[in-house]
């Protein structure tokens, strides 16, 4: 008899149980990628309150565009490719919510996909 009515209880709840557990995953996912701009908005924030001042603009030219002032040298310095360490840009992309095997046996009952 227990064994009928926790099945019965598991076939009454399970629909609005998955719906809550799909719902939280995708606000903790929205959460993390508002961050994420939130962060990405701040540091764009700061180059263009750095572009609005001459010296700003003047330090941009100099990285980006390899401009010089009359009368400098600018002198290129060529790194052995076996030996140089590719750049590493700030990522722009989305971090997702840490996964655990709890999730994982969660999103497996309630067939959440990535």
């Amino acid at each position: 008899m227990l064994v009928i009515a926790l099945a019965a209880a598991a076939w009454v709840f399970y629909p609005a149980l998955r719906i809550q557990y799909r719902e939280q995953k995708q606000r903790a996912q929205l959460s993390a990628e508002l961050t994420d701009l939130q962060a990405r908005n701040a540091r764009l924030s700061d180059q263009v309150a750095a572009l609005k001042t001459p010296e700003g603009v003047e330090d941009m030219a100099r990285e980006t565009l390899g401009m010089v002032r009359e009368g400098e040298r600018a002198y290129v310095v060529v790194e052995d490719s076996a030996t140089a360490e590719p750049p590493t840009a700030a990522p722009d992309r989305v971090t997702t919510p840490t996964e655990t095997v709890w999730t994982q046996v969660l999103d497996a009952l309630f067939g959440v996909r990535d």
